[in-house]
């Protein structure tokens, strides 16, 4: 998998216990994959496991506002799942904002590429970026869903 990076930006105001939530939803996606490897779990990152050879990688960044989710792979096991991380993502985060936030809750996607170039959502989507998008990736506009 490539080393692209998906940034979650929540504009200058990140709820409080927002990564922890995030942590807690892709943990539990996990545990449906029998040789998931335990997860690290620490204040500002973690690491969560999909099989044996393919983990996330979460990063909380509280002063910008802004979360980081990377995709790794260790082995040469495949597993083809990435393209489900996006909309993992946008749907923890529409349901956040109707049942918590009441609507107010405003984010964006970006993606880093492997040469550092920020592609907003719909060029990373246009383009295919891997591993965010492909021809089984479900979510068309995260603008339809609650984002900015």
């Amino acid at each position: 998998l490539s080393s692209n990076v998906c940034i979650l930006d929540f504009h200058g105001c990140m709820p409080n216990g927002l990564f922890e939530r995030l942590v807690c939803i892709f943990i539990n996606q996990s545990a449906s994959n029998l040789n998931a490897l335990e997860p690290r779990i620490h204040k500002v990152w973690s690491q969560i496991w999909f099989g044996s050879s393919v983990f996330i990688l979460l990063k909380s960044f509280t002063k910008n506002d802004v979360i980081e989710l990377s995709v790794s792979q260790t082995g040469h096991d495949h597993l083809d799942i990435s393209t489900t991380f996006v909309p993992i993502l946008t749907s923890a985060l529409r349901q956040m904002n109707d049942q918590i936030h009441k609507g107010r809750l405003k984010w964006s996607f970006r993606f880093r590429t492997d040469g550092k170039k920020v592609l907003d959502f719909s060029l990373a989507k246009e383009q295919n970026l891997k591993p965010w998008f492909g021809a089984d990736a479900f979510l068309s506009k995260p603008n339809l869903l609650g984002g900015i």
